[in-house]
């Protein structure tokens, strides 16, 4: 099970500390991600460690059994995205934002942010389904094909909108190009 995002109350990673304690002992949980790397201390089978590389970060989704997102409050979740380009199994809080890009049931599954007992529900209805999960994972990855939401094109695509507004004002101040 891994979380991508900065170690922070609002993203949830207080309530996934406190899943991690009624799970098995052999369970694992890693927290990828810039913070307080203490937050996990004392909690058996929680592995904090710090911020990785996009390559890493993917390569950690893609050995996951499951990406938690619990957060409360989220922009556009670049980890979201990575996770679903990932095919990594996703089981996210129902924030407006994720519900933007997870379909409950289709993409992922989407729980109440600080419900803790249906994030739980959630997380080990993945775990325990090995079909669920290759399906949710498969219907993620083929979402972010469809809406071409790849790194480089939207790299490109923002550098596009900037270049554009750039030449706009400077014609409008009156400077050449």
């Amino acid at each position: 099970m891994v979380f991508v995002g900065n170690l922070l109350k609002e993203k949830g990673v207080l309530d996934l500390l406190e899943f991690a304690q009624s799970l098995p002992k052999k369970t694992e949980i890693w927290l990828v991600g810039r913070g307080n790397r203490n937050i996990a201390k004392g909690v058996e089978g929680v592995n904090a460690v710090g911020k990785k590389s996009h390559k890493e970060i993917g390569e950690w989704m893609r050995s996951a059994d499951v990406f938690v997102l619990p957060s409360y409050s989220e922009g556009n979740s670049v980890a979201l995205l990575e996770a679903m380009a990932c095919r990594c199994p996703i089981a996210a809080s129902g924030i407006e934002s994720n519900r933007e890009m997870i379909k409950d049931k289709k993409e992922g599954l989407l729980f109440e942010a600080g419900n803790n007992a249906e994030m739980s529900e959630k997380i080990l209805m993945i775990l325990g389904n090995k079909k669920l999960a290759e399906r949710l994972g498969k219907n993620a990855e083929e979402k972010i094909k469809e809406k071409r939401l790849y790194w480089k094109e939207n790299a490109e695509r923002i550098a596009k909108v900037y270049s554009e507004a750039i030449y706009e004002r400077n014609l409008k101040d009156g400077k050449r190009q």
